[in-house]
């Protein structure tokens, strides 16, 4: 299915939702990102859209939220593939992580849902699709990174990934 992605999801079901009449966070996010033309979603609000199955149909293809395991996930065309991989990266031989993301993307995919500023810096880009090239490029950006604390080597991961930290006070 080709999609008008300059479009919002209101107006590709043609089904104008009025005002939210329940007054909660995900109620009126849900009606606001309705109206907005899908692309100039967020990765974060594709998820949100898509976990609350509001607009899924049209949203699904730019975003991976439910393949879980993601190794052994296959995408439908090995050339259109585009999502947000959320990364658990801490220091060694302590418990817990702090959350890193990259996009990975194929070029077809970026030109073909119009993604544009969709796509963040931080990304890896594949023609085509491979989950263990995937794995073999950010191995190889963990593995070019070091410091003598938790905090620099943060840091320098959030050169090439979306720290969730990023631009917190230290």
């Amino acid at each position: 299915m080709d999609i008008d992605l300059s479009k919002s999801i209101e107006e590709l079901e043609g089904d104008d939702w009025g005002p939210p009449d329940f007054d909660s966070h995900v109620v009126s996010t849900c009606h606001e990102l309705r109206k907005k033309p899908i692309k100039d979603f967020e990765i974060e609000e594709l998820r949100f859209m898509i976990l609350q199955n509001v607009g899924s149909e049209y949203l699904a293809p730019l975003a991976c939220v439910d393949h879980d395991p993601i190794d052994q996930w296959a995408p439908v065309h090995d050339y259109l593939v585009y999502y947000s991989l959320c990364l658990h990266i801490g220091p060694e031989n302590e418990e817990g992580a702090d959350l890193f993301y990259v996009d990975i993307a194929t070029p077809q995919a970026i030109k073909h849902f119009q993604l544009g500023k969709t796509v963040s810096d931080k990304s890896i880009i594949l023609n085509p699709y491979s989950w263990p090239e995937v794995l073999t490029r950010v191995k190889r950006m963990i593995n070019h990174v070091s410091g003598v604390s938790w905090q620099q080597v943060a840091e320098e991961l959030d050169k090439s990934f979306s720290w969730e930290f990023s631009g917190y006070p230290s």
